[in-house]
C-alpha cells in the first residue's frame, strides 16, 4: 500500500502541475513511461523485497522527473519556428483553394516540390526575429484580445464566453467551432474574423471553415457571422489612437515626413473578378485620414 502511495505521490508532485501546458503526443509519451514503471512496481510486489519496492518507487519519482523536464524541453524546441515545424502550416495555408486557385495539380506539384523547401527555411528565420517567450506573436496577441474581450463581458454581465480559432494551425478554427457547441454547450455562435476588411482569400475562407464544421456535426448551433467592419468608428478611431499614440512620442509629421498605410495585396485578377477589399481598404483609409485630422497629400 505505502508503495502505491508513493507511486502515484510522484505523479501528483512531478507530472500533474507540468502536464497543464503539454500537449497531447507530451501528455502520451509520459503515460506511457508511468505504465512502464508502474509494471515493475508491480512485479517488485509480487516477487520483490521490501528495499527492492521503494527502490522501484524511488526510481519512478526520478524517472519522472527526468522525463518531465525532457518533454518540456522537447515541447519548448517544439514550439520554435523551426522550418519542420512551419512547412506543414505553409502547406495548410498554401493549400487554400481561397488563397491560391491555380490548376490543383500544377499548383500542389510546384508547392510541394519547389515551394515549400526553399519558402520554409525562410520564413522560419523571419518569423524567429519577432518571436515572443510565450510563442508565436499573431497567437499570442488573439489570446489577449479574447482574454479583454472575456473580461468586458463578465464586467457587463454577459452571458457569453469567447474562444480563439485559427484558421491555419492549431488550435483549428473547425475543432473550436466543433467544441463550442458539442463540448462547451453553447447553441448560439457569433463568428468574428478579425479581418477588419472583406476578401475572399480571408474571410471568406473562414466561412468554409465554419460551414467544413458544421457539415462534419449532427447538431448545429445558430450561427451569426460578421462580415466586415471596416467603416466602423470605433475602429477607425482605434487606429487613430495608436497613431496619435506614436506621434505623442516622436513628435508630428514634419514637412518632408509622410504616414504611410500599408495593407495586404492581392492578385488584381482577384479585384477584376468582384473582391471588395480594394475598396474597402480605400475607405479605411479615408475615413482613417479624416479622424486624423490630417493633409491627405501626407
Amino acid at each position: 500500500v505505502m508503495a502505491f502511495f508513493f507511486s502515484e505521490l510522484a505523479d501528483l508532485v512531478v507530472y500533474t502541475p507540468m502536464r497543464k501546458k503539454w500537449p497531447a503526443w507530451a501528455i502520451m509519451a509520459s503515460g506511457l513511461v508511468g505504465s512502464m514503471v508502474d509494471s515493475a512496481i508491480f512485479l517488485s510486489l509480487a516477487f520483490g523485497s521490501i528495499e527492492f519496492i521503494f527502490g522501484q518507487v524511488l526510481g519512478k519519482f526520478w524517472m519522472s522527473l527526468a522525463v518531465a523536464l525532457l518533454i518540456g524541453y522537447l515541447h519548448s524546441r517544439r514550439a520554435k519556428p523551426t522550418a519542420s515545424a512551419l512547412k506543414p502550416y505553409l502547406r495548410e495555408f498554401l493549400s487554400d483553394r481561397r488563397v491560391v486557385d491555380l490548376n490543383p495539380i500544377f499548383w500542389q506539384t510546384l508547392l510541394n516540390l519547389v515551394i515549400l523547401p526553399r519558402r520554409s527555411p525562410k520564413s522560419a528565420a523571419r518569423y524567429a526575429q519577432v518571436w515572443m517567450k510565450e510563442g508565436a506573436p499573431l497567437k499570442v496577441y488573439t489570446d489577449r484580445i479574447a482574454d479583454k474581450l472575456r473580461q468586458r463581458l463578465r464586467e457587463k454581465a454577459v452571458d457569453a464566453d469567447v474562444f480563439v480559432g485559427m484558421r491555419y494551425g492549431n488550435p483549428s478554427q473547425v475543432e473550436v467551432f466543433k467544441a463550442i457547441h458539442n463540448e462547451h454547450g453553447f447553441d448560439r455562435v457569433l463568428v468574428l474574423p478579425l479581418y477588419p476588411q472583406y476578401s475572399s482569400s480571408t474571410t471568406a475562407s473562414v466561412s468554409d471553415a465554419v460551414s467544413k464544421a458544421m457539415q462534419q456535426m449532427k447538431s448545429h448551433p445558430k450561427v451569426r457571422f460578421i462580415r466586415d467592419y471596416h467603416t466602423h468608428p470605433l475602429y477607425i478611431k482605434a487606429l487613430a489612437d495608436q497613431i496619435r499614440e506614436h506621434w505623442a512620442k516622436v513628435g508630428p509629421l514634419g514637412e518632408k515626413d509622410r504616414l504611410m498605410l500599408s495593407f495586404h495585396g492581392m492578385p488584381v485578377r482577384y479585384c477584376r473578378e468582384g473582391d471588395p477589399y480594394p475598396k474597402q481598404v480605400r475607405a479605411t483609409a479615408d475615413l482613417l485620414i479624416k479622424e486624423l485630422g490630417a493633409d491627405p497629400t501626407k
